[in-house]
């Protein structure tokens, strides 16, 4: 009896020590909720020197596309999205810039639920997460959303008969 007591004691304590170590290694993740059909934008402040800049998408209940923009750019410099590989869209995905320019950088997050599911699928979810030379940093949801315009492009659809 004592042994079991022990053992189970013990599980209880690696369980919380492992899950606070998992919860630390990513502290600035932000989770998002978003329209279906919806846009977020996020901002990070990239420092001088930097090389490398990456954002990543993870635990996304849908399809979503991202996209990064340089400072007063409205092209983006990256851009990705879950369509581009439907047999296994709900692995992460990345944008990454190699030696970006220092500033204000906007992150754009849209849900692209396809139009005929809006109906059914309300809102998209995921976890943000943005890394600057292989360090999480914290990103602010911006509120600044009539700029940057859609990087993917709109198809339009049509009903037809035959």
């Amino acid at each position: 009896m004592k042994r079991m007591f022990f053992s189970s004691w013990l599980f209880v304590l690696i369980y919380f020590v492992l899950g606070n170590t998992i919860n630390r290694a990513v502290p600035n993740s932000h989770k998002f909720t978003i329209p279906s059909r919806g846009v977020e934008y996020y901002e990070i402040i990239v420092p001088a020197n930097a090389k490398h800049l990456k954002v990543v998408i993870s635990e996304q209940t849908e399809m979503i596309n991202l996209a990064i923009y340089a400072p007063g750019k409205d092209v983006p410099s990256s851009k990705n999205s879950t369509w581009s590989n439907l047999s296994n869209w709900r692995k992460s995905f990345q944008c990454n810039v190699n030696n970006p320019k220092p500033g204000i950088w906007r992150i754009k997050v849209e849900g692209s639920v396809h139009k005929g599911k809006v109906d059914k699928i309300k809102t998209v979810s995921g976890v943000l997460e943005v890394f600057i030379d292989g360090v999480s940093i914290n990103c602010t949801q911006s509120t600044q959303a009539e700029s940057n315009s859609s990087p993917f492009p709109i198809v339009n659809e049509y009903q037809f008969t035959i």
